[in-house]
């Protein structure tokens, strides 16, 4: 609704744009909803969680500086805390966020794969692989990615993306850019490209130990099959001399 509202400006009282929260934002967030199951000392933690943001250049940055937590990433984790406290018997009085580095990292890898089910396989793969080729460094640091220079064919996938909240497009003088909504879910989707890259030298070196074994097994049929021709030869040759 955001880029239809100054062609119809009755939908602008009635469109909301869920935009990315300052710190201080997320943590009053956290704590309004959270109520008595967080205290002050969790919520900072939670906070701290998702707003730590990999390097990059500054100049990139600093227009966000002061909105850096993903609204649906904060939403995710304290669900998902939430969620492991009701599963406790009985129930903790209290969000649990003790290891949250490691349960919040794979929070957020569900998420990442969360966001492409029911995607047609097609659409999956190639938006996967894309992603995973232009949206991150080769350290695993989120960059943007010009819109229009990206393939029609992958725009539906990639608008999906967005709606489901694990990319996002900023508008900027370059024009349109399109990038993963947080540097954690570039983790992501680098530990993917690795795993990917990995699986595809497996498959070549099979390949490659496939192919060196059907060479030596026709090495091997070619040199008995020149025995066998070599034998009957002199057995042809013995049996002319007898009869000789």
């Amino acid at each position: 609704l955001e880029t239809w509202t100054d062609l119809i400006p009755r939908l602008g009282p009635n469109r909301y744009r869920l935009l990315p929260m300052s710190r201080e934002q997320a943590l009053d967030a956290v704590q309004k909803t959270g109520g008595k199951l967080v205290d002050a000392s969790s919520a900072q933690r939670i906070v701290e969680f998702l707003g730590c943001q990999m390097a990059q250049s500054s100049a990139m940055r600093v227009a966000r500086e002061s909105r850096r937590i993903e609204p649906a990433l904060l939403s995710l984790v304290c669900a998902s805390l939430n969620a492991d406290r009701l599963a406790k018997r009985p129930p903790g009085l209290q969000l649990d966020v003790s290891d949250l580095e490691a349960r919040g990292a794979q929070i957020v890898d569900r998420f990442y794969n969360q966001a492409f089910a029911d995607l047609p396989d097609a659409q999956r793969i190639s938006a996967a692989s894309w992603i995973e080729a232009n949206l991150i460094t080769i350290d695993g640091t989120r960059r943007p990615y010009p819109l229009a220079a990206v393939d029609a064919t992958l725009l539906p996938a990639l608008r999906e993306l967005v709606n489901r909240r694990l990319l996002r497009i900023e508008i900027t003088e370059q024009g349109d850019q399109v990038e993963l909504v947080h540097d954690r879910l570039a983790t992501v989707a680098l530990s993917r490209a690795q795993l990917a890259q990995q699986q595809a030298e497996a498959t070549g070196r099979l390949q490659r130990e496939k192919e060196a074994a059907e060479l030596e097994l026709f090495k091997q049929r070619a040199a008995a099959a020149r025995l066998a021709e070599e034998r009957a030869d002199l057995e042809r040759a013995r049996a002319e001399e007898a009869l000789a």
